[in-house]
């Protein structure tokens, strides 16, 4: 983790937020998150030695706020939800606290359990009122990474180990149900099929990302079942045409209706 401050007043767009800062104004950031940020942004900020809350060990928490500091593919931060959630059913005084990206953000946005959402960056002036924080950033490239299970990582760092529910949580927008369902139910009714099988074919790293060939494996044993959908956002959406031509997938793409995060 790096925490900085501005050297002179800024205003600029980054990681799915729009920041307007004054000079002084100190930042939190993942390393690999600040890596990010154009070069000519990143000149005009320096370096500091703030102190941060401690890392949270196990302590109660009712009656004290915790900090989550995550970055957060969508998938990652999904399964976050596992940990968030049983943090607040065995500490329900504790204040919850979590800075994601804003990519991720619309994920944890309707979750009761969570009292407050931060950008990453996240503000320092806020991150010090906590009492103690957990570092959930940083993890693509760790020698583990390939191995690990998200939800039960999410459970370690939080020294929780085990939930009452590990069932990933989500809150589904109803005005975006309403309007996709009729898709999804022409559908079921053009391939005379019940059931669809959706795939988010690509990620936001090429760890997390479904190879096109196991997506056509996986195709060819459930067809008889269900219909296959490829759903990704259209920013991401440039080699999926692609990949369906080569290995013959016959799924239909329906990135297009994908406006933001929320329909996926």
């Amino acid at each position: 983790m790096l925490t900085v401050q501005t050297k002179v007043k800024m205003n600029f767009d980054f990681n799915g937020y729009h920041f307007d800062l004054k000079p002084g104004e100190k930042l939190l950031f993942a390393n690999d998150v600040f890596a990010l940020l154009p070069k000519e942004l990143q000149t005009k900020f320096e370096k500091t030695n703030t102190v941060l809350p401690p890392f949270y060990d196990g302590e109660s928490l009712n009656g004290k706020t915790l900090f989550v500091f995550m970055q957060g593919a969508i998938g990652d931060v999904l399964c976050s939800t596992v940990a968030l959630r049983e943090v607040k059913r065995r500490y329900p005084d504790c204040k919850l606290w979590v800075a994601v990206s804003g990519r991720a953000r619309p994920v944890l946005e309707k979750l009761s359990y969570i009292d407050k959402l931060f950008p990453h960056p996240a503000p320092i002036k806020e991150v010090v009122k906590a009492h103690y924080m957990i570092k959930a950033v940083e993890m693509v490239n760790t020698p583990a990474f390939d191995n690990l299970n998200m939800v039960k990582w999410f459970l370690w760092k939080f020294r929780l180990y085990f939930a009452e529910d590990e069932t990933p949580d989500v809150v589904v927008d109803e005005e975006v149900v309403k309007e996709l369902k009729p898709i999804f139910e022409e559908a079921k009714k053009l391939s005379n099929k019940n059931k669809v099988l959706l795939f988010h074919y690509l990620a936001s790293s090429v760890h997390r990302t479904l190879p096109p060939k196991l997506l056509k494996d996986i195709e060819d044993l459930i067809w008889q079942e269900y219909v296959p959908v490829i759903c990704s956002l259209p920013e991401e959406d440039i080699t999926v045409e692609v990949a369906l031509d080569v290995y013959g997938i016959r799924a239909a793409n329906l990135s297009y209706l994908m406006k933001d995060i929320r329909y996926l």
